[in-house]
């Protein structure tokens, strides 16, 4: 299956076996958390059969899906270029699926062996990235900077601070918040 995937589509047939080799087959039930936001792990998942929901939590601590994969999808691919960053979103599996999970250290020890495989990867990374953008398209992204969230801050009484506390708040999120 894995020649099925974009991401591998320019490998040749000796180094799409080398991937199979370090490749194992886990079965995830609904509702079973993949990987977390904020987690160290580096593996890389492709979705045999099932679904995953990919979601981050906001500065509210909001859940908010990103995307629904499916059949042949896959994530978690950000990690094995970015060994020393956590996960980005959470991944949760909303069908029993199962997945293809590859280890990012077994999977770093192949490219240093194979260095021309990471650079069919990172061409099939970029095609993914491209694709990304111009299914948004700009009119999409830019509609998405102006998005925003009302906070009311009210008191039972003529309570004193509000005005403070909610400048105050302001500044912080200004700052926080692209």
């Amino acid at each position: 299956m894995l020649d099925t995937i974009s991401i591998f589509s320019d490998l040749t047939k000796s180094e799409l076996s080398q991937v199979a080799k370090i490749t194992t087959e886990e079965i995830v039930n609904r509702g079973e958390k993949i990987f977390l936001q904020g987690d160290h792990s580096r593996d890389f998942f492709i979705i045999k059969s099932g679904q995953v929901e990919i979601s981050i939590n906001n500065l509210f601590g909001e859940k908010k899906a990103i995307s629904i994969l499916r059949n042949g999808d896959f994530f978690g691919e950000m990690s094995l270029f970015d060994k020393n960053s956590t996960r980005s979103a959470t991944a949760t599996a909303n069908q029993n699926s199962v997945l293809y999970r590859i280890p990012g250290t077994e999977f770093e020890r192949l490219l240093k062996d194979k260095p021309t495989i990471s650079y069919k990867l990172l061409g099939g990374l970029s095609k993914r990235l491209r694709d990304t953008i111009h299914e948004k398209g700009p009119e999409a992204q830019q509609e998405e900077s102006y998005m925003g969230k009302v906070i009311t801050l009210a008191s039972p009484r003529d309570g004193y601070g509000k005005t403070t506390f909610v400048h105050t708040l302001a500044r912080i999120l200004s700052t926080e918040l692209p």
